[in-house]
């Protein structure tokens, strides 16, 4: 369920705004922020919890996702919108 849930609902959405983003390229980026997730969320690494410097972590990730995007201008313009867990709100 969990890998149907991912390709269908991140994985096929993500690569299809953008031609140059392949399925195995939005895969690695849902790897990755599933894994920033989890350490945060789940394991609760310091570093990485809430109320540290979440703007500095915002743009580590814009910048890792920018990167795995293959620096194309055009897909790094592309919005997804990204659920906000409740508490955050």
């Amino acid at each position: 369920m969990l890998r149907e849930l991912l390709d269908e609902g991140f994985v096929k959405p993500f690569a299809s705004k953008c031609p140059l983003i392949s399925e195995q390229r939005a895969s690695v980026i849902a790897a990755f922020l599933a894994g920033v997730g989890i350490l945060r969320d789940v394991v609760g690494a310091p570093a990485l919890q809430k109320n540290r410097n979440d703007r500095e972590l915002g743009l580590l990730i814009s910048d890792v996702i920018a990167l795995l995007m293959n620096d194309d201008m055009e897909c790094q313009t592309t919005t997804v919108d990204v659920p906000v867990p409740r508490e955050a709100q």
